[in-house]
């Protein structure tokens, strides 16, 4: 029954034209002739048919969800057909092969096949999805797989460190270690070799940012221009989207005059109003590969004499050395929400301080 077979792909079941009475042309149908005088007109017909399973399956991801903090919920669906016209039985078993970088949280599945509802899937595969099915003549088995995994590319995460996408070695052809690779088995005669092999793949994005301070200008009057860069970078496989926000914290004794900014990704630029926090990027897309440079300068003045703040500067790092706060020195944070829930999945800060 595979396309581009011989025949055309239909398998008619015995007494399909008229209910048990078999013709040529359907299932095993079998006549013998029987001529006892040698004239060769048969004085007598006789017929038999049996019919056969033909068990197949089908194998496809159909969603990821993004659940935050680089966890995703993904979503497979693999079909079991029995497209021959007597009951078949079969042996599932299915293979996550992912990236070294995902790792499993939790499995689960869902069937529509009789006395096999579903159950937890414990540890990372390979899982029995079911064993000696039994599936009826030209009927259909679901399985919906759940796999709850997280993808970390930080180093000493336990993999690579390296993100590799689907079909990176044969594209167009996935293989085991790329992406969200995952490959089902089918043995329909339960000889412990499976007579169908199914895969899907998808990837996934990973959408990170680093913040730095790139200059320090002196302006003259205790002015300054200040100058950040945040570098997003996705180095997943996948187009992501991300918020972005920065958060000055300055000392009290530093006043913003101005601010402005520009990017090379494709959201808008130019001034930034008030003292923060502000919005950098809302929704917006970043391909698999890409990087989205943001360059924010500040116009800011210190003021230790009589200004608004309380007249003591205080240096980055002063609580806690090394780990800068707000409220020291040009303390500044910037929010990188990846899934629009407005949590922040990364936060990065850079922090510069000022003579008077």
């Amino acid at each position: 029954l595979t396309i581009g077979s011989s025949g055309d792909n239909i398998y008619t079941k015995c007494g399909n034209a008229i209910p048990g009475d078999p013709t040529a042309g359907e299932g095993l149908y079998n006549q013998s002739k029987l001529d006892n005088n040698n004239d060769g007109i048969p004085e007598e017909l006789d017929e038999v048919c049996g019919d056969l399973p033909y068990v197949t399956t089908n194998k496809t991801l159909t969603n990821i969800s993004n659940l935050g903090g680089h966890m995703y919920n993904v979503t497979y669906q693999l079909e079991v057909k029995n497209l021959g016209g007597a009951v078949g039985q079969y042996d599932l078993t299915d293979v996550p092969g992912f990236d070294n970088d995902i790792a499993i949280g939790s499995a689960s599945y869902v069937s529509t096949a009789p006395g096999n509802p579903g159950a937890a899937l414990i540890g990372s595969g390979p899982w029995n999805l079911a064993n000696d099915q039994s599936i009826g003549a030209f009927s259909t088995h679901t399985y919906t797989l759940t796999v709850k995994v997280t993808l970390n590319l930080e180093t000493g995460s336990g993999g690579d460190d390296i993100y590799t996408k689907c079909g990176a070695i044969t594209p167009g052809d996935p293989n085991s270690g790329e992406g969200l690779y995952n490959q089902s088995k089918m043995d329909s005669n339960n000889d412990g070799i499976p007579e169908e092999l199914r895969e899907a793949c998808g990837d996934l994005p990973y959408v990170v940012n680093a913040k730095t301070i790139a200059s320090i200008t002196p302006l003259g009057g205790n002015m300054y221009n200040v100058v950040y860069q945040l570098v997003v970078r996705n180095l997943g496989g996948a187009n992501g989207i991300y918020d972005l926000i920065d958060i000055p914290g300055f000392d009290n004794d530093i006043v913003i005059n101005s601010a402005s900014f520009t990017t090379t990704g494709p959201g808008a630029a130019g001034a930034l109003a008030g003292v923060g926090p502000w919005t950098l990027a809302n929704d917006l897309t970043i391909a698999a590969g890409a990087t989205h440079t943001y360059t924010i300068t500040v116009k800011v003045t210190i003021q230790m004499e009589g200004g608004a703040g309380n007249d003591v500067y205080t240096k980055c790092g002063n609580a806690t050395p090394g780990d800068p706060t707000a409220g020291e020195g040009l303390y500044n944070q910037a929010k990188l929400d990846i899934n629009n829930d407005g949590t922040p999945e990364d936060v990065d800060e850079a922090c510069g301080d000022l003579p008077y």
